[in-house]
């Protein structure tokens, strides 16, 4: 792929960034369910998209050096285009965030319920004290999970939600850019690149959250197996 030869120097540590979280995600990728957050079809197009962008803007870039301003419309044309994508996802990410976060809301509900029965046997005279207390102590515990992960539910839609609101602040600037060769216009364009890269950096920030969504995810299905055992044998020992 071209965007990983000779980039411009001021762009290498953009560039460096993303293609190693991109290597670390791909490692991670065959020791983990990566089914659990996204498809595999779902994780090569973003990979995809991402890297797209960034060869986009390289050569935006480009063209703006070498003072070909058709190209450098042409190109801008492509990366506006890529941002209403990228903004039409981040949407459904949201949307998907808030149905975790309603799920996890769900979660804790039935949680303090169960926990409620818990203490009710707990203070009757009958059956294994023992017993009763390790179910209240099970059931406190899962409690304080299901808590911790509806915060990081809520936190995970909020960071979404900012970095829509950046992502549309920034497509909107873009959009707006005029490219023209006259006087100082070649400087201002440059600077007005940055709003690319700028996007660009929240492309990075949401393929981060994706990977932590993933971790996650693998070790609420853990926390999900031994909740499951936890009730089988509560079950076994009631009947």
């Amino acid at each position: 792929m071209s965007v990983a030869s000779n980039p411009p120097k001021r762009n290498d540590m953009k560039k460096t960034t993303v293609l190693a979280l991109l290597l670390t995600l791909t490692g991670w990728a065959g020791a983990q369910p990566l089914a659990l957050a996204v498809d595999a079809q779902q994780w090569d197009r973003d990979k995809t998209e991402i890297l797209t962008f960034r060869e986009q803007l390289w050569n935006v870039e480009q063209a703006l050096q070498a003072g070909q301003w058709g190209r450098a419309k042409q190109l801008h044309t492509q990366l506006t285009n890529s941002m209403q994508r990228e903004i039409a996802q981040s949407e459904a990410a949201v949307r998907q965030a808030q149905r975790e976060v309603n799920a996890s809301r769900r979660e804790v509900r039935q949680e303090k319920r169960d926990l409620n029965g818990e203490r009710r046997d707990a203070r009757r005279p009958r059956g294994d004290r023992r017993d009763d207390r390790r179910d209240l102590r099970d059931d406190r515990r899962d409690v304080r999970d299901d808590q911790r992960d509806l915060r990081d539910d809520i936190q995970d839609r909020e960071r979404r939600e900012d970095r829509l609101v950046r992502q549309r602040q920034l497509m909107n600037a873009w959009s707006n850019t005029t490219w023209v060769s006259e006087g100082s216009a070649r400087a201002l364009a440059m600077e007005k690149l940055e709003l690319g890269y700028s996007f660009f950096r929240t492309m990075e920030s949401d393929l981060r959250d994706d990977y932590g969504e993933m971790v996650e995810d693998v070790a609420e299905l853990k926390e999900d197996r031994r909740e499951r055992r936890e009730d089988q044998r509560e079950r076994r020992e009631r009947y």
